[in-house]
Parts: structure tokens; C-alpha cells; sequence
């Protein structure tokens, strides 16, 4: 996945079926192979138009202030947030799930909800509270600390001060099809699905990091 403009669609790590029973691969494909792909495909046309915003990172685009009239600036950094959070979404899912979080990870999960049954509940409840398209987001602080956050429309993380664990898109056309209305099927059976691993790697990151710098997104 190119830094930098031009942006690149990041391919999925697995295959459309790879999902199944959690997710169909219709919706898979028409998840990342269009509506994903057209959000690259947007930031790239209207960036194009400003050779100084060529050399910026998907991080620097989505929490700078870019100098440029109101209306390009918004689109701008809706379809910058739209491909950020979807390299985030997609790759924060695997067909090998471990169901659990394992290592430093768990642990803070403990100590900040208690146990994962109640994280999860939490964390669903989040999701119904989210009022029309946004994302629901597991985030950590500079020293560990655990967060759920809500974003709106195609809103990034607050990666200037966190480092994105996982995120769940809970636009509808991330379950629609599998999950006509039901949204709390779509995230019990996503939880099936989180890449704990990259999950558990993304959290380490961040305790070496600093968040200024935004170099613990990946």
C-alpha cells in the first residue's frame, strides 16, 4: 500500500470466502472491491489537483489542517478517513481467528472492563449508539490505557492522541446484506472474526511509541 499519493487499494489478506459463516462473500466483495475502492479512487482525483498535499502520509491528511477551501478540505478528508479506517477494518479480521486476546492485551482489557464478555458488551453497545454511518473503535493511550471510541460518517480515530487497536465499520453497507436490521448480529459475528494477533501486535506498539509521531498505525 503506497504512503503517499497516488493511494493504492491494500488487497485483502484472505479470500471473499475466507469469512464464512460469518460473513458472505458477496458482501466482502462488494465491500472492499467497491465501496473501499472507490473511496481510493476519490482521494486520489481530488487530490491530484494539489501537488503539496502529494507527499502526505493517510495520517497527516485525515488530522491536518490542509490550507485549502472548506468544501475540497471536507471531501478531501471524508475519502482519506474512508481509506484509513478501511485498512484499519479489513485487516483487523482473519478467517483464523483466535476468538480471544491473548498477552498484554488481555490483560489490560481486564483491567479496564473487568473481563471480555463485559468489553464486548460495551463495545456493542457502542455500536447501537452510533446514530446513522460511523465507526466503533478499541483505542489505547500513550501509556496502555484502553478506550472505546465513536466516530461519525468516515471520521478517523483520534490518532493524534491514540493508537487504534481495531475498529468495526457499522455503516450499513458493511452487513446489510448478511444482516438485514440486525445490527447486533453483524457485531457479535465480527467478534468471531478479529485478528487478535494484529490486535495484540498493535497494542505492544503503542507502548513504545509516541503518539505524536502517529507511527504506531499498521
Amino acid at each position: 500500500m503506497s504512503v503517499h499519493y497516488p493511494f493504492q487499494k491494500a488487497p485483502l489478506p484472505y479470500e471473499n470466502t475466507a469469512l464464512l459463516p460469518f460473513f458472505d462473500p458477496d458482501t466482502i466483495y462488494y465491500h472492499h472491491g467497491k465501496i473501499y475502492a472507490f473511496y481510493v479512487d476519490m482521494l486520489n482525483y481530488l487530490i491530484s489537483s494539489y501537488p503539496q498535499l502529494h507527499g502526505m502520509s493517510l495520517p497527516e491528511l485525515v488530522t491536518t489542517d490542509l490550507h485549502l477551501p472548506a468544501p475540497a478540505e471536507n471531501q478531501i478528508k471524508f475519502y482519506a478517513g474512508g481509506v484509513f479506517n478501511h485498512d484499519l477494518f479489513f485487516s483487523g479480521v482473519c478467517s483464523k481467528s483466535t476468538g480471544q486476546p491473548q498477552g498484554k492485551l488481555k490483560e489490560a482489557i481486564g483491567a479496564e472492563y473487568g473481563s471480555l464478555d463485559n468489553f464486548k458488551r460495551l463495545f456493542k453497545q457502542a455500536c447501537y449508539n452510533v446514530l446513522g454511518s460511523g465507526w466503533v473503535w478499541l483505542v489505547a493511550g500513550d501509556i496502555g490505557g484502553l478506550h472505546i471510541q465513536i466516530t461519525r460518517d468516515n471520521q478517523p480515530p483520534s490518532v493524534h492522541a491514540f493508537t487504534p487497536i481495531f475498529g468495526i465499520d457499522v455503516w450499513e453497507h458493511s452487513y446489510f446484506l448478511r444482516y438485514p436490521a440486525q445490527l447486533g448480529a453483524y457485531v457479535d459475528n465480527w467478534f468471531e472474526t478479529v485478528n487478535w494477533e494484529k490486535a495484540e501486535n498493535r497494542y505492544e506498539s503503542c507502548l513504545a511509541t509516541d503518539k505524536t509521531n502517529n507511527k504506531a498505525y499498521g
